[in-house]
C-alpha cells in the first residue's frame, strides 16, 4: 500500500463504487414508488371492473343488496380497499364516511360521469408513499350510458416493507460488486505500476551517474514510448557528460602544465582546483582527498579579502604580491553567469611571477640613466671661471652651448622613463 498509484487507484474505484450505489438507491428509492403505485392502479382497475359488474347485477335484481354489500365490504377489509359507489345522479350508494377522503374521491366524480376513467398515482417521492386512486364509469357492455361510478382508493404503505426490502438488497449487491472490483483494481494497479516503479528505479540509477542501464521498450503502448524516451535521454545523456568528462580534463591539463599559479573559488568561496604551479609558490600540502581549506593554500588575509571582494562585487581585482623575495602579478577574475546580474558563481585567481621582468626593467632603466650622465661628462667641461677667453662672439656662443646642455641635464627625469 506504499504505492501512490496503488493508493490513488484504489481510492478512485472505492470513490466510484459508492457514488454509484447512492445515486442508484437514490434513484431506484424514487422510482420504485412510482413503479410500484402504477402496478397497483392496474389491480384497482381490474377490481372497479367486478364491482361495477356486481353493481349492475344489483340494479338489476339479480343479487340481493346485502349481497352487494357484503361483496364490498369483504374487499374493503381484505384488500384496505376503499370503496365508493355513486349511482347515476351522483348520490353515494356505499363508501366510507371519511369526509376527507370523499372529497378527494368526488373531485374526480364529474369526469368519471362523462364516461371517462381515471387513474390517479403520486408523484416521484424519496419518503412518503400516498394512495392510488381509481374511478371507472359503470356501463353496460356495448351502451355509452352512465349509470353510475366506481372508486377505488388504496394507500401504498403496505409496499413500503417490499421498497425497504429491495433498497437492503440493492445496497448489499452493491457492496459485493465493490469488493470485488477493489480486488481487481488491487491487481490492475500492481500491474499498471510494476512499469512505471522500474522506469522510475532506472531514473534513479541514471541520475547516479549509471547511464548503461536501459527501461524495457517492449510494450507498444505508453508505457513503452515511455521507456524509448527515457533511453533516448540516457544515451544522450551520456554522450554529452562523455563529452564535458573530456574537456574538462583538457581543460585540467592545460592549467596543471602552466607555469603560473591558478586557483579557483565557487560562489561560497571555497577551493574548487589548483593546479601545481601554485602549489610550488605557496609550498602547501593537499589532504588525502586532494582537498585543502584556505588558510593552509594561502596563509595572506588580505588575498582572501581580494578574493570575497571580487565574488560578491563581480568585479576583476588586479594586485601584487610579495613572496620570500619574488614579485607576483595577482589578477582575480570574477565567474560571472550568463544572464546573472547579482554577484558572481566564483573566481579564478593568476599568480604570474614578474620578478625577473622587474630586474630587467631596473637594469634597463639603470643603464639609460649611464647613458644619459656619463662620468667623462664633466672632464669634457671644466668650470666656467677656468675657461680661456674668447671674443664676445665666441663666448657668447659658448656659453649658449653650455647652458643648453646644462639644460637637459636639470631636466625632469620622468621625461627619459620609458
Amino acid at each position: 500500500m506504499r504505492n501512490s498509484f496503488l493508493k490513488k487507484m484504489l481510492v478512485l474505484v472505492v470513490a466510484t463504487m459508492l457514488l454509484s450505489l447512492l445515486l442508484t438507491a437514490t434513484i431506484y428509492r424514487v422510482t420504485v414508488r412510482r413503479s410500484f403505485a402504477v402496478i397497483k392502479a392496474d389491480d384497482l382497475t381490474q377490481d372497479a371492473v367486478l364491482i361495477s359488474d356486481y353493481y349492475l347485477a344489483y340494479m338489476g335484481g339479480l343479487i340481493s343488496a346485502e349481497a352487494f354489500h357484503d361483496y364490498i365490504n369483504a374487499n374493503s377489509v381484505a384488500n384496505t380497499i376503499s370503496v365508493f359507489v355513486y349511482d347515476q345522479s351522483g348520490q353515494l350508494v356505499t363508501g366510507l364516511a371519511n369526509a376527507e377522503l370523499r372529497e378527494a374521491v368526488e373531485v374526480y366524480l364529474p369526469i368519471v360521469m362523462e364516461g371517462e376513467t381515471v387513474r390517479a398515482v403520486p408523484e416521484f417521492s424519496f419518503y412518503s408513499a400516498g394512495s392510488a386512486l381509481v374511478g371507472i364509469p359503470i356501463q353496460v357492455r356495448g351502451q355509452s350510458v352512465v349509470l353510475g361510478a366506481v372508486f377505488l382508493v388504496q394507500p401504498l404503505i403496505e409496499m413500503e416493507p417490499a421498497v425497504d426490502s429491495m433498497t437492503l438488497t440493492l445496497y448489499a449487491t452493491m457492496l459485493i460488486v465493490m469488493g470485488f472490483v477493489g480486488i481487481i483494481a488491487i491487481f490492475a494497479s500492481q500491474r499498471f505500476a510494476r512499469p512505471i516503479n522500474h522506469m522510475r528505479d532506472i531514473a534513479l540509477i541514471m541520475a547516479s551517474g549509471d547511464f548503461d542501464v536501459r527501461a524495457d521498450e517492449r510494450p507498444r503502448d505508453e508505457i513503452g514510448q515511455l521507456g524509448r524516451s527515457l533511453n533516448y535521454l540516457s544515451a544522450q545523456l551520456s554522450a554529452t557528460i562523455g563529452e564535458l568528462v573530456l574537456e574538462r580534463n583538457r581543460l585540467k591539463s592545460i592549467l596543471d602544465g602552466l607555469n603560473e599559479g591558478i586557483i579557483a573559488l565557487d560562489a561560497d568561496g571555497c577551493i574548487t582546483h589548483i593546479n601545481p604551479a601554485l602549489q610550488r609558490i605557496f609550498k602547501f600540502d593537499t589532504g588525502e582527498d586532494g582537498a585543502a581549506r584556505r588558510e593552509d593554500v594561502i596563509d595572506d588575509a588580505g588575498l582572501w579579502e581580494d578574493f570575497d571582494r571580487c565574488i560578491h562585487g563581480a568585479l576583476p581585482v588586479l594586485r601584487s604580491y610579495q613572496r620570500e623575495g619574488r614579485t607576483y602579478r595577482v589578477n582575480i577574475s570574477p565567474l560571472t553567469p550568463e544572464g546573472c546580474c547579482e554577484g558572481a558563481a566564483g573566481a579564478v585567481a593568476l599568480f604570474y611571477d614578474i620578478t625577473q621582468s622587474e630586474r630587467l626593467e631596473q637594469s634597463r632603466r639603470g643603464g639609460n640613466m649611464s647613458r644619459m650622465f656619463p662620468m667623462s661628462c664633466a672632464r669634457r667641461f671644466p668650470p666656467c671661471g677656468d675657461w680661456p677667453r674668447r671674443s664676445p662672439t665666441a663666448s657668447s656662443r659658448t656659453r649658449t652651448g653650455e647652458c643648453s646642455i646644462m639644460g637637459i641635464f636639470s631636466g625632469s627625469p620622468s621625461v627619459w622613463r620609458d
